[in-house]
């Protein structure tokens, strides 16, 4: 017997210390991937869209710009790092804005590898979201910063309760910073709701209770500001559209991208309907136990707001749903919870397994010919930031082409 746990001993070993490797050495790879993927943001920071507008106002407002809505809601976490950036050089402030962006896709990530987070196969998980095809202005950017940092409250929902102050921290401070940047705390609040029902301890309704507070913060502002796009040609809402939708959305755009665009709405109807019967093929195996049933149905059910949520916004709009790349970041979350799903089949035996690691070769696929994201056009913003410190009228061309920094200096 002692021979045999001997024997033992060091495949345990083995083991841990290959867990304890996963974390970092699958967060170098993410960072080496999008270095890879937009090495510009890194070598030659530039302002794209709405940061430049966070900035603008951080200038103007200085801290109350944080409390100040865009879009409807809060954007804290964008307007926390224009604050900051305020008080460094202009020279430097495109710079800030992608390091923040960069630290944040990082802790998010990072977040996927903690025992309490319930997820089979992490490395794959962390992967899956920095390989995301369509990732033109998800990353290193904080414009959209928010749709990353939503990950982490769905991570929060499969993780187990906190237990020590430090943990409760960093999941308090997820819940604050997340919460508050975008609508996501209002979408999923039902869910950590259903949770804390469920699990019926203290902490899990305390993490239910803060995330309906950042919630109706952001309720209140929405309702005062929110609502459809504004467009001036409408097109009426087709029912008729929202398979095809699904279809190319969850299954097309994952597994070939805008290659396969030109499938008829009949094909892409048929895609939609296998959508949602494997999703309901994955959470509903017989074979998982309760535990593993409660995290896919998790990670299931977050799809469902997010994509409700998009067709609200777009009502006026549906078609654009179809029109290749166009605001794939609608369905960044939508997308990733297949992947992991998907992931999450892999330990299964039999075709199961064949079948997600099939998936998972299409979507690597995918990913390699969506890989390299084109470089933002320099637009030399270290020969205009001086202009700030100076105190005069100016406007200065930011990414995308057509967008301008306009600002009426106060002579700082």
């Amino acid at each position: 017997m002692r021979e045999e746990n001997e024997a033992a001993r060091p495949r345990a070993t083995e083991g841990l210390s290959w867990a304890r490797l996963q974390s970092p050495s699958t967060l170098a790879a993410c960072a080496l991937i999008l270095f890879a993927r937009m090495p510009d943001r890194f070598t030659n920071p530039q302002f794209y869209a709405e940061d430049a507008y966070f900035y603008e106002k951080a200038l103007l407002w200085g801290f109350r710009s944080l409390a100040m809505p865009y879009a409807g809601y809060l954007q804290l976490i964008p307007r926390f790092v224009a604050w900051l950036a305020v008080w460094l050089p202009p020279r430097y402030a495109p710079l800030i804005f992608n390091v923040a962006a960069f630290l944040i896709a990082m802790l998010v990530i990072g977040r996927i590898f903690s025992p309490r987070t319930s997820l089979s196969v992490k490395p794959l998980v962390a992967l899956s979201v920095v390989l995301f095809p369509h990732a033109d202005d998800l990353f290193m950017t904080l414009e959209n910063i928010q749709w990353v940092a939503s990950l982490a409250l769905v991570l929060l929902l499969v993780s187990s309760d906190a237990t020590d102050a430090r943990q409760r921290t960093n999941d308090y401070a997820a819940i604050l910073l997340s919460g508050l940047t975008g609508v996501f705390s209002i979408l999923f609040a039902p869910l950590f709701i259903f949770r804390a029902a469920l699990r019926r301890t203290r902490e899990s309704g305390v993490v239910a209770g803060m995330v309906a507070a950042v919630a109706l913060v952001q309720s209140g502002f929405v309702i005062q500001g929110g609502g459809p796009l504004p467009t001036g040609h409408p097109v009426p809402f087709d029912p008729g559209l929202v398979m095809p939708i699904f279809g190319y959305r969850l299954i097309a755009q994952i597994f070939g991208g805008t290659l396969l665009i030109q499938l008829s709405s009949v094909v892409l109807g048929f895609a939609g309907l296998l959508a949602f019967a494997s999703l309901a093929g994955m959470v509903f195996n017989p074979r998982l136990n309760s535990a593993e049933r409660r995290t896919k149905a998790v990670i299931c059910a977050v799809i469902f707001p997010v994509t409700a949520a998009a067709f609200y916004r777009f009502r006026d709009m549906q078609p654009v749903f179809l029109s290749g790349e166009h605001l794939a970041r609608y369905f960044f979350i939508p997308q990733l919870a297949i992947m992991w799903l998907i992931a999450a089949e892999i330990p299964l035996r039999g075709i199961r397994r064949f079948l997600s690691i099939a998936a998972l070769a299409a979507y690597l696929i995918t990913c390699a010919c969506f890989f390299r994201v084109p470089p933002l056009v320099d637009f030399q913003w270290k020969d205009y930031a001086h202009l700030i410190r100076s105190g005069q009228h100016y406007d200065i061309p930011v990414n995308p082409p057509g967008w301008h920094f306009r600002y009426v200096g106060k002579g700082m």
